[in-house]
C-alpha cells in the first residue's frame, strides 16, 4: 500500500491541478462543481489504472459532520482529503482558510489521514 500511496499523492500534488487548469482552459470547468466533476473523474482513472480495487473516491462523505470536496478511501478508511476551489475576479482569502481548518479537523479525527490537498484556481481577468 506505500508505494500505491506515494504514486497516488504524488498524482495529487504535480499532476492532478495541471488537469484542472488545462479543462479550465478548454472550457470545460464554469464552476466549482464542473471543476470537483473533473477532478473525479481523473482521480477514477488513475485508481482504474493501477488496478487497486481497494481505493475508491468518493466526493463530499460525511466525515464527523465535515464533507471535504473529495476524499480517497483505502477500504474503508479515509487517505487523501481534497478541497476544491474556483474563484473568478477577486479571491477570499477566508474561503481558503475555512477548507484548510474544516481539512485540519478532519485530519485531527481520522488517523488514516496521511494528506490533505487544496487546489484553488484563481482567474485574475
Amino acid at each position: 500500500m506505500a508505494d500505491e500511496r506515494t504514486k497516488l499523492a504524488g498524482y495529487l500534488d504535480r499532476d492532478l491541478g495541471d488537469h484542472l487548469i488545462t479543462d479550465l482552459f478548454d472550457c470545460y470547468i464554469f464552476n466549482e462543481r464542473d471543476m470537483q466533476a473533473c477532478a473525479y473523474q481523473y482521480l477514477r482513472r488513475f485508481v482504474d489504472k493501477h488496478r487497486n480495487e481497494s481505493w475508491f473516491v468518493r466526493c463530499e462523505p460525511p466525515l464527523k459532520g465535515l464533507r471535504p470536496d473529495i476524499c480517497l478511501f483505502f477500504r474503508y478508511d479515509p487517505i487523501y482529503l481534497i478541497e476544491l476551489k474556483l474563484f473568478e475576479g477577486d479571491y477570499d482569502e477566508r474561503l481558503l482558510t475555512s477548507d484548510i481548518e474544516k481539512l485540519k479537523g478532519i485530519k485531527k479525527d481520522f488517523c488514516t489521514v496521511r494528506g490533505c490537498f487544496v487546489i484553488f484556481i484563481y482567474d485574475s481577468n
